[in-house]
């Protein structure tokens, strides 16, 4: 079984977006320019959607069947050990990459490090000019207990 030109690392950029364009349906062009809002809730495994901003019907499975552009904050609506949420990320990608037609992963983002700070047990700071950082956040991790 020979592999298409879009999965084919010897073909050119040009060539790979090509095939892959022209294999796309509208529905799939659509998914690829739109993000969803997960909520990954390590307690029961599930990837859920943020009930508090998004209806109650809505289903990720389904807004996700013809594949997603981008899941934003994948660790940034609540609390989450980050070898946890990495392995969950994990398991979502495989899903979009073995359960679509084109096999295309996502692109996951968390918008700055603060919102990583309830996750990963650190402590974000933004010190003030007078001491030499110009304004920058600053990540310090905190010892576990």
């Amino acid at each position: 079984m020979t592999i298409p030109v879009y999965k084919d690392e010897t073909k050119s950029v040009e060539e790979r977006v090509q095939d892959l364009l022209s294999r796309m349906t509208i529905e799939e062009k659509i998914a690829q320019l739109t993000s969803v809002w997960l909520n990954l809730d390590a307690r029961s495994g599930e990837v859920s959607p943020n009930q508090g901003l998004i209806s109650a019907d809505f289903d990720p499975a389904q807004a996700m069947r013809h594949g997603i552009g981008q899941i934003a904050r994948p660790f940034g609506s609540q609390p989450l050990d980050p070898v946890k949420g990495v392995e969950m990320v994990n398991e979502l990608q495989q899903r979009l990459v073995e359960g679509t037609r084109l096999g295309i992963p996502a692109i996951c983002h968390v918008r700055t490090c603060a919102a990583c700070s309830g996750c990963c047990g650190s402590l974000v700071s933004r010190p003030g000019r007078s001491r030499g950082h110009r304004g920058r956040l600053i990540w310090r991790p905190q010892p576990r207990r």
